[in-house]
């Protein structure tokens, strides 16, 4: 087995700086340039690695919203839409997308059950209501999971509301017209998914 030359070495890190950069498009990584150090005995010393933790949703990215991407917190969404997809294995199933969101919800019989409670069953009259998903442990085949779960969004408490014209001139609109009625002024949920 021959040395790989240093040219060899420049080669490798290209090709891999550009599987990563296809990979993860958003992220930035240092240009690989030349041969991994290692000791005269090729041994590696762990002590010097990065002590960077890797999260599994990270190395596999899936395109369908799952429980750890709420990150344990409660997040408030708007369905914008809600179409049937086919999956890998035949099954055609209800997925739900939210505005300002790229990952969708596989709507299980469950969630859909829940949201039909909250908006009707008529699924076209859910586009543009508010659903608040949550995770929590099930048991699915026999084995404790963390499933995402859907319920109603939380009424505001009473001292929390702000009249509109408050918040219309907060945000230096106009008031189109005199109202009585108080929104929650939103807060962004922090969640990235």
């Amino acid at each position: 087995m021959s040395a790989a030359g240093p040219d060899c070495w420049q080669h490798v890190g290209a090709v891999i700086s550009a599987m990563l950069a296809r990979t993860y498009p958003n992220h930035e990584f240092e240009e690989f340039t030349g041969a991994p150090a290692r000791p005269a005995d090729n041994r590696v010393d762990f002590t010097a690695m990065d002590n960077t933790i890797m999260q599994l949703n990270d190395l596999y990215p899936s395109k369908y919203l799952s429980a750890a991407d709420l990150q344990g917190k409660e997040v408030v969404a708007v369905i914008e839409s809600i179409a049937m997809e086919k999956f890998d294995d035949g099954a055609e199933k209800p997925l739900i997308r939210f505005q300002g969101h790229q990952k969708g919800l596989v709507c299980n019989k469950t969630n859909a059950m829940a949201i039909g409670a909250i908006h009707g069953d008529d699924t076209d009259q859910w586009i543009g209501k508010p659903i608040c998903l949550f995770s929590m442990m099930v048991t699915f085949q026999n084995k404790a999971t963390e499933a995402i779960r859907v319920k109603r969004v939380p009424e505001p408490p009473a001292d929390n509301l702000v009249p509109a014209k408050a918040v219309a001139a907060a945000l230096g609109e106009p008031v189109v017209a005199a109202t009585t009625e108080a929104v929650q002024p939103a807060a962004p949920s922090g969640v990235p998914f």
